[in-house]
């Protein structure tokens, strides 16, 4: 769809973009502490691909929440897996953290983005799959 008919998938994704943005508004007006907006797929697509069918849309949801509630900041995280290589335009949508997954290095994430947006994360699934018991 992306490439056979990409109008047709930015009227999707702006739909989604819109539900996500109101369902991530209701749990801020529900006491959510904080909010996530996950992209499991960014990573395999090409750079302009993903500013114009990912970015582009995350952009937009964080645009559109809600940053406070009853007198407390909301931090907002945007996540791309595989997409360390996009840290410094994902800090420029105006989020408040991004999520590392194993593919990158959390020193490196910190020089790369300073201070316009923290670092969480990068804990790879085979160390999930393979931890052992404290004892």
């Amino acid at each position: 769809m992306m490439y056979a008919e990409p109008q047709a998938l930015h009227a999707l994704l702006d739909k989604l973009a819109k539900s996500v943005t109101l369902y991530l508004n209701a749990q801020i007006k529900a006491g959510a502490q904080s909010v996530m907006i996950f992209d499991t797929w960014g990573g395999v697509l090409t750079g302009r691909d993903y500013q114009q069918f990912s970015l582009y849309y995350m952009h937009k949801i964080v645009d559109g929440l809600l940053r406070e509630n009853e007198g407390r900041r909301v931090p907002v995280t945007l996540f791309t897996k595989g997409g360390g290589q996009w840290l410094e335009a994902m800090a420029e949508t105006g989020c408040d953290a991004l999520g590392l997954d194993w593919t990158t290095d959390i020193a490196d994430a910190r020089r790369r983005v300073g201070k316009q947006s923290s670092a969480a994360g990068q804990y790879g699934s085979v160390d999930a799959l393979c931890v052992r018991p404290a004892y």
